[in-house]
């Protein structure tokens, strides 16, 4: 008895040494997950790329259609024309054009700006001849439908390769002058010459019958009353109608075309209503 009583408190101790060494349930974590703080912490996001600072660069060269460099780099395209969304810097342009000596000209663009680069180029010595053009009253002038000169002017003296050019002059209120095939000759001067009051002028005679009206002429109200002579007409196609307070125009709407150095005459009928 005394050895069983012995026994049972060897058993009895050693359980309660060993229960003893059993963490709580409370300390563990639940499932085998990790622990809020041995998770790693979420990455930051970048930065917003900074903005690149662009400008613009409108090129021009008198006279047009050269070649451009812009830093070394020849460009695609023939002046005159706009470069979009350059950096902003410093930049140095060539222009090359056959039978020109080169242009250069060095230019600072500040971004948010329109840096503009004018290149006037100088022809060769001894490769050009010369097309003096004089208009009256004043004209734009082309060659080759590229504008020369300054607008608006009475006489324009070119200087061109020698070739075959076709030469217009252009007035706001008259149709083109056009000169097909003027040849040009190295060291040689070409003359050209028109006047648009005398050539390209006709006239318009507008008559009713049955009373006086006011004359419309292409849509405008003119302030004259039949019987009514418009001198110095541009040449071309016009409409014309008359207009009366109480008065019906019997024929409504003409369309009349006026030839250079004529007259052309138009006949109306109105009634009262």
């Amino acid at each position: 008895i005394g050895v069983a009583a012995l026994l049972v408190v060897v058993i009895a101790v050693t359980a309660f040494v060993l229960g003893g060494r059993k963490a709580p349930a409370s300390s563990r974590p639940a499932g085998g997950a990790q622990s809020a703080q041995s998770q790693p912490a979420p990455t930051p996001a970048p930065p917003p790329a900074a903005a690149v600072a662009t400008a613009t660069l409108q090129i021009k060269t008198t006279p047009p259609g050269a070649r451009i460099t812009v830093n070394g780099v020849i460009q695609e395209r023939r002046s005159n024309f706009t470069k979009q969304d350059v950096a902003a810097g410093t930049y140095t342009l060539k222009a090359e054009k056959s039978g020109f000596l080169p242009a250069f000209q060095t230019v600072k663009v500040d971004a948010g700006e329109q840096g503009q680069v004018l290149l006037a180029l100088e022809p060769e010595a001894g490769t050009t001849g010369t097309l003096i053009v004089q208009v009256a009253p004043y004209a734009t002038y082309f060659v080759d439908d590229q504008v020369q000169g300054q607008p608006n002017t009475m006489t324009a003296q070119i200087q061109l390769k020698p070739g075959v050019y076709t030469v217009k002059a252009v007035h706001p209120s008259f149709d083109p002058m056009v000169w097909n095939g003027v040849r040009v000759r190295a060291n040689a001067t070409v003359r050209l010459a028109h006047d648009f009051l005398k050539v390209t002028t006709g006239g318009l005679k507008v008559t009713s019958r049955g009373g006086w009206a006011t004359v419309v002429l292409d849509g405008k109200p003119t302030g004259n009353t039949t019987p009514a002579v418009f001198a110095q007409l541009k040449t071309g196609t016009h409409t014309v109608s008359l207009v009366r307070g109480g008065f019906v125009v019997v024929d409504g709407m003409h369309t009349v075309v006026v030839r250079s150095g004529e007259t052309a005459t138009v006949d109306f009928t109105i009634h009262p209503e």
